[in-house]
């Protein structure tokens, strides 16, 4: 787990296979987790400022991982640890797009509104951000141009990976089996009626 605190922006030197090499100096354990761009991935290697993680063809789809050059960087929660931002799996949902960043604020792109609520939490490859605006097809977040100065966004970057807050997920998913269940009495009292 995470919290969408950035420590580092690292830099993707090479792509091999399913291997990335971010130059960076985050300092953790060989087989840590580390959010990159909120992605949780493992620490492989590290040698000489750079960074080696293994990423799954699962991974690579889902994320903009195989074609950003600059990423977030986050170490994982251990016991003890305060929660600057939220829970944030690194379990990333979609890429989206940013439609606009100014003026304290980010606008971007989202097909799946039913995860996004006013005041609630989403990830931003890997930032976490609160959601303050909800439109027909995209929602506003207030970014400080601290947050901006401290992460991959001060690059211009145009697609970035959002992870939606998982308690959201959770009702949505809670909310959705419900309804099936009712809907399959439904009908089997129809049924039953015949």
């Amino acid at each position: 787990m995470f919290t969408g605190i950035v420590e580092e922006v690292g830099e993707i030197i090479s792509r091999s296979g399913n291997r990335i090499y971010v130059k960076g100096s985050l300092e953790d354990s060989i087989g840590a987790s580390i959010a990159v761009n909120g992605a949780c991935l493992t620490l492989l290697e590290k040698s000489r400022g750079v960074l080696t993680f293994e990423v799954s063809e699962e991974t690579l789809r889902r994320t903009n991982l195989s074609f950003s050059r600059y990423v977030n960087l986050e170490r994982s929660l251990s016991l003890g640890s305060r929660i600057g931002g939220h829970i944030v799996l690194g379990h990333v949902d979609c890429v989206a797009d940013i439609l606009d960043v100014q003026d304290g604020w980010i606008e971007i792109e989202v097909s799946d509104k039913e995860y996004i609520v006013e005041k609630g939490s989403i990830a931003v490859d890997g930032i976490s951000l609160t959601i303050a605006e909800v439109g027909e097809h995209s929602f506003k977040a207030a970014i400080l141009p601290y947050t901006i100065t401290k992460t991959n966004l001060k690059y211009g970057q145009k697609k970035v990976n959002l992870e939606f807050d998982y308690m959201i997920k959770a009702l949505e998913a809670l909310k959705n089996k419900k309804e099936k269940a009712e809907e399959e009495e439904g009908w089997k009292r129809i049924i039953g009626a015949m």
